[in-house]
């Protein structure tokens, strides 16, 4: 299935007063995730919300720059917050790896490290681990400056109202929509 989205990541926690975070993403063609200024929404196939989190939360297990760390700490953060296990693989050039397990699903980071972004997730399952193949990948693209940008790049909105559950989720937030949608 298809992911895809935008979004703006703050480099400096200065930048995040006037430039805050928000993502956006299309898995799929059922759901839809937003994270912007007032609060993060899960959206199911006919538009209604099916779940509600507090701002940031669906950036759990990605880079949040603006928060004075590397990608490659944030995402071991993250892991180790949930009692995964992780390895992180340095390649010796401008990238590194870090590979978190979960009894279902691996996750492989690949990280800029010179750039300090994250380039790419794949997702192999536990029953594809025996073979090379990947069940699933996302790739990043930054863009400094997107007044050159093909299509425009509009700051989601969320409704305000309603009550918020813990994003106990963490980082496994992306996988567990990948599974439901394809179930």
């Amino acid at each position: 299935m298809a992911v895809s989205g935008t979004g703006r990541l703050p480099f400096t926690f200065a930048a995040r007063q006037s430039h805050y975070p928000w993502l956006e993403l299309r898995i799929g063609s059922r759901v839809r995730a937003v994270d912007a200024k007032n609060g993060a929404i899960v959206y199911d196939r006919d538009g209604r919300i099916a779940a509600r989190y507090a701002s940031g939360g669906l950036f759990q297990g990605l880079a949040r720059p603006w928060m004075g760390l590397h990608a490659i700490d944030t995402i071991r953060r993250d892991a180790a917050r949930q009692q995964l296990r992780f390895q992180t693989e340095y390649d010796g050039g401008n990238n590194a790896k870090v590979v978190v397990q979960t009894n279902a699903v691996t996750l492989v980071y690949t990280i800029n490290m010179e750039q300090d972004t994250i380039e790419r997730i794949a997702l192999t399952s536990a029953q594809a681990e025996g073979s090379s193949a990947v069940s699933g990948e996302i790739e990043f693209t930054y863009l400094q400056d997107t007044d050159g940008a093909s299509a425009p790049f509009p700051e989601p909105r969320v409704s305000t109202g309603g009550s918020r559950e813990s994003n106990e989720r963490g980082m496994l937030w992306l996988v567990r929509l990948l599974q439901s949608e394809n179930e």
